[in-house]
This record gives C-alpha cells, structure tokens and sequence, in this order.
C-alpha cells in the first residue's frame, strides 16, 4: 500500500476487511476443530457457537471501544492515553475469551471504533502523533516476530509420491479458490480510480 501510495482511506479499509477475515478464520476454525474432535454439534450449534463467537465479538469490541473513547476524551497525557490503549488490547482480549467471543473479532472492531471515531474526536494532535508511532513500532516487532516463528517452524512428514502429487495440486487449486473468491466479488463493485489497483492487490499471492 505504501508503496503504491495508495490513499489512506483505501490502505485502512482494506487492512481492517484483511484483519476482520482472519477474525472469522479463527471462529471458523474453532468449529471445524470441535467437529474433527468429535464434538458432536449439529446445524443449530454451530449456528449459536458461530453468533455468540462472531457476533458476540462484534458487539464487545464496540462496547470495549466505546469505553475506551470516552476515557481518552477525559485525559489530555499522550503517555497515558498510549497505556490505555495497550490496556484495551491486552485485556480487552483476554476479557472477550473469558466472556466466550471471539478476542480478534472485538479487538478489531473496537480498534476500528478507535482508529474512525476515538483517534479524531477523543485525542488531541500531539496525542496522535505519539499513538501512531508508538503501535507503528509494535506493528513491526510483532511482524518481525511472527516471521521468524514462521521461519523456524519445521514440520516433518514422511515423503511418497502421493503426497507429493497432492502438494502439486494444492497450489492451483488455492489459486483457483483465491480468484473465484475474490474475483467475483471485484466484478461487482462499481469502476473507479482505485478498482484495478485493489484488483491487482488482492489477487497476488
């Protein structure tokens, strides 16, 4: 998105529908894994499990937000509306899974809460200024770390030319369901300046 200079409005819509899916992911994962170990749920719960989870996430991360907000409009200390906010994600996560919703649900919602509606009406310029650059700083540590974790992941698996063919398979057949999954969706929206750049961002791999 920087490097494309893309506009900042189009650069957070698109970060929050990316952080709003792995949300999502997450709860969906949830009940496959309850279904593979034999948890014997039918359409209704997982329809329930689906809305408390999601949902339930969903409205937390508004009512986190909304607290939150009206705190900072209080407070006129960058530093200490800066903890505030390391507060609301650290508990506010562990708060929602005690509660039984979906932690990266509530804390992307109520990080959008904060980020379209707290950061203009509840924070002063300097306040900003300081809020960006301290979770800019923790965005790349916390990049850095995922990464590194990626990279020394190891996972051994007995090699047959089975399982070999079956890999080979696999990569069109994501890049297949990548294209149909987001191409549909494309061809609906209305044309404008940004269209083809929003294509050609979410359709590579």
């Amino acid at each position: 998105m920087k490097g494309a200079k893309a506009p900042q409005r189009l650069s957070s819509m698109v970060a929050g529908e990316s952080l709003f899916n792995d949300g999502v992911g997450v709860v969906v994962f949830t009940v496959v894994a309850g279904l593979l170990t034999g948890d014997h749920l039918d359409a209704a719960h997982i329809g329930e499990l689906f809305a408390v989870e999601a949902l339930g996430g969903i409205v937390f991360g508004l009512v986190l937000g909304w607290i939150t907000y009206r705190m900072l409009r209080t407070i006129d200390n960058h530093s200490v509306e800066i903890l505030i906010t390391v507060a609301l994600v650290g508990g506010g996560y562990a708060l929602a899974a005690a509660v039984h919703t979906s932690g990266p649900i509530a804390m992307v919602v109520a990080g959008l809460f904060m980020g379209n509606h707290g950061r203009f009406f509840g924070m002063s310029d300097d306040t900003r200024e300081a809020l960006d650059g301290f979770w800019e700083v923790v965005d790349e540590i916390l990049n850095a770390i995922l990464f590194v974790m990626l990279g020394l992941e190891l996972l051994v698996l007995a090699f047959s030319g089975q399982r070999l063919l079956l890999g080979l398979a696999t990569i069109p057949l994501v890049l297949a369901v990548r294209f149909v999954s987001v191409g549909i969706p494309i061809t609906a929206l209305p044309v404008s300046p940004y269209r083809d750049f929003v294509i050609s961002v979410t359709l590579t791999p």
